[in-house]
């Protein structure tokens, strides 16, 4: 398998709110600013579908540096994951994520 096809899998499982395929991914060293054809991140994908448990995987599992590219990356639209939780009606993703860009800043 193509490193692309792994990422897109992490994508799918991200959008999927599969915590446990998600974290496999984030310990066998998945690079999590690689973007699909839309210029989406993983959190995007998550963020899209209010999956809590993976926004926060996303977040928390990876390195800090990463975890404030996530929160910036824009996609070809250029939303950000906290626009495209907003975007999809998911409240509590949108706080989640908000918090995290406050912190990220600080």
């Amino acid at each position: 398998m193509r490193w692309s096809d792994w990422v897109l899998v992490l994508h799918i499982a991200a959008g999927r709110g599969n915590d446990l395929l998600v974290r496999r991914f984030l310990e066998r060293g998945a690079r999590v600013r690689m973007r699909d054809a839309a210029r989406r991140a993983a959190l995007h994908h998550a963020a899209a579908a209010g999956h809590l448990r993976v926004i926060h995987t996303l977040l928390t599992q990876t390195s800090p540096a990463d975890a404030r590219y996530l929160l910036r990356a824009r996609d070809e639209a250029g939303r950000t994951p906290l626009d495209c939780a907003r975007e999809a009606s998911h409240a509590r993703a949108a706080a989640v994520l908000e918090t995290a860009a406050k912190e990220a800043i600080q």
